[in-house]
């Protein structure tokens, strides 16, 4: 058992995902096309539909016409656009916005937003084939922050602590203290919570993208992408990552 497994996996009150993700998950693997039926799964969670349709319909999207419910979403945008907001507005539910001397979760989440936008926004410029997914890529590659923030408090915040006392990155600090980072943290949660394996990458290697398994080298250019914003982001203060 490795130390994040021996720290984190004795946790009582780890999140889970919802069965709705779960459902539209196996949809997705098995190649479904009947759009009502993936509709009728997804409407089960009131509060992630109407989340859905408002983000569908703001200029993230740009669409001329108001969509309405979530079957015209999955048909004006795709099942697989309409699965990656679901995943990411769920995970984004998922951690308390508390705050701490050193440590404001609600300025982590501006950062992780500009860095989906901007992600979204560089894919197109390279011409990744989906842009939708460097966007969530983007808003969830700092989720390893959260979990040691919300789970490990006290110990996070003896890592903000020694970083700000030596000037040193909160990465280093992390390491220093924990023995391990937030990307690591944050890819042993996202590995749990079977969350796709393009942003578990993108989770665990955003800080070195050179560092992607040969196993999973298909992802190193999402890993790029968003580590490129990341990078961009923290240079520009977008929010604050720590």
């Amino acid at each position: 058992m490795n130390i994040i497994e021996q720290e984190l996996g004795t946790v009582k009150d780890l999140p889970t995902l919802p069965m709705v993700i779960s459902q539209v998950s196996a949809l997705i693997e098995t190649n479904e096309t009947d759009m009502s039926k993936i509709a009728d799964v997804i409407m089960t969670d009131t509060a992630l539909t109407v989340r859905i349709i408002r983000l569908v319909n703001s200029a993230f999207y740009g669409l001329r016409n108001h969509v309405t419910s979530i079957t015209q979403a999955v048909v004006i945008v795709g099942l697989r656009a309409v699965y990656n907001l679901m995943l990411g507005l769920t995970v984004v539910k998922l951690f308390k916005n508390g705050k701490s001397t050193h440590f404001d979760p609600a300025l982590l989440w501006r950062h992780s937003f500009g860095c989906g936008l901007l992600s979204q926004k560089l894919a197109q410029l390279v011409s990744y084939p989906f842009p939708d997914e460097c966007f969530i890529g983007g808003l969830l590659h700092d989720m390893g922050r959260l979990v040691l923030d919300q789970f490990l408090h006290d110990k996070f915040a003896a890592a903000c602590r020694y970083s700000v006392d030596t000037g040193c990155s909160l990465l280093n600090a992390e390491q220093h203290i924990f023995g391990y980072t937030h990307e690591q943290a944050g890819a042993w949660l996202a590995e749990r919570l079977n969350i796709p394996e393009s942003y578990v990458a993108t989770i665990q290697h955003h800080h070195n993208p050179a560092a992607v398994a040969d196993n999973v080298s298909q992802y190193r250019e999402l890993v790029c992408i968003i580590g490129t914003a990341d990078m961009l982001c923290i240079r520009e203060c977008i929010g604050n990552s720590g």
